[in-house]
């Protein structure tokens, strides 16, 4: 699994997917799902939804899992006379990851510039992004315009998949959330191919890819109104604290290679969420009795698709099933993969448990 799981996550962060602009990734995802015994169907958000049924005779149950394909970027605000490209922010990200950093728009390579460095004096003041600028290696506004450049126009992290020194660990942009994604499609398959025959309960599961999680978790609301789960599981990444200049006690109480985190709380006020009693119990009992590693934490910034589907309709049980991943919503996210196989393997063993009949209130 976890030589699929490599190829899968090269995959699908080598393709640019800014909020709203999801197509390739949705592409890609759909390409994958056609290959199994599963309906897919892509609604008017640019969500990719799977849906596979288990079990004999009329579904009892409905159950989602959800992972967003959309990545934090920039999309291009003006040009310049010079050819020096403005942009906007698309999702939360700090402006000091920002300089020098390598962007691609429609294809074509640039960088963030900013004052050179032998100009900087100590006292110079970091830059924000509104006096930053992409630099794509062109003259004149008639060039970009030439290019096919336009206001409007997505502007991705250019960072190549990278491996490190642990062979379990790899470099990235766009980890959050395409390591949720893989191991969503890790487990299409082996839902796909296993016999659900036997148990007492039947089920539909529906596989969410949604879009527009980073500004907003806007395709998961109309994912969980179209689906209306009895129950949703959402597979994100989650920062880890597990760095020198985090506390895994002030901060964040996660690490890498440390197993699934199970978010007993995350997020602000206006998009946070509480885990139930009841999913909190069926999560650490599953990861238990399948001896799969995982690490309750507080996440006191970090906000999922959890939110979105809780409260949708008449309210849904959730819970998040998180990935940890250092340097978030930067260029070079760092993940485990053993950590995203855990997430497939409890997605798997939750599968398993619902339809043993398992009740959730």
């Amino acid at each position: 699994m976890k030589a699929k799981a490599v190829s899968v996550l090269k995959d699908l962060v080598s393709i640019d997917g800014v909020s709203g602009f999801e197509k390739p990734v949705a592409d890609y995802i759909s390409s994958r799902l056609s290959r199994l015994s599963v309906g897919v169907r892509r609604d008017v958000m640019g969500n990719v939804l799977a849906s596979l049924r288990l079990g004999n005779g009329e579904p009892s149950l409905k159950l989602m899992f959800c992972a967003h394909m959309d990545e934090v970027g920039l999309m291009v605000k003006g040009v310049e006379p010079d050819g020096f490209i403005r942009f906007e922010k698309v999702g939360v990200i700090p402006d000091a990851f920002l300089p020098r950093t390598p962007v691609r728009i429609k294809g074509i390579n640039g960088t963030i510039g900013t004052r050179p460095g032998y100009l900087m004096e100590g006292s110079d003041k970091p830059h924000s992004a509104r006096d930053m600028y992409v630099d794509v290696g062109v003259c004149s506004s008639k060039e970009i315009s030439d290019l096919g450049i336009e206001v409007g126009d997505p502007i991705s992290f250019a960072t190549a998949f990278s491996p490190t020194g642990n062979p379990d660990r790899v470099i990235a942009k766009a980890v959050d959330d395409r390591a949720g994604c893989a191991a969503l499609l890790l487990l299409a398959e082996l839902l796909s191919c296993q016999d659900f025959s036997g148990y007492p309960s039947s089920a539909e599961v529906v596989l969410a890819f949604t879009a527009q999680e980073e500004v907003g978790c806007r395709g998961a609301v109309a994912a969980a109104a179209a689906v209306r789960p009895d129950c949703a599981f959402v597979l994100d990444t989650v920062p880890s604290g597990d760095t020198p200049d985090a506390s895994m006690t002030k901060d964040i109480n996660a690490r890498l290679g440390g197993g699934v985190v199970i978010p007993v709380m995350s997020g602000g006020v206006s998009m946070g969420e509480i885990m139930a009693e009841p999913i909190k119990r069926l999560l650490r009992d599953v990861a238990d009795k399948k001896g799969i590693l995982y690490q309750l934490a507080i996440l006191p910034v970090a906000a999922t698709d959890s939110s979105a589907i809780k409260t949708s309709g008449e309210g849904v049980p959730v819970g998040t099933i998180g990935i940890p991943r250092r340097y978030a919503h930067s260029p070079v996210e760092l993940v485990d993969l053993n950590d995203i196989i855990s997430a497939t393997q409890l997605a798997l063993g939750l599968t398993e448990r619902l339809l043993e009949g398992v009740k959730l209130r």
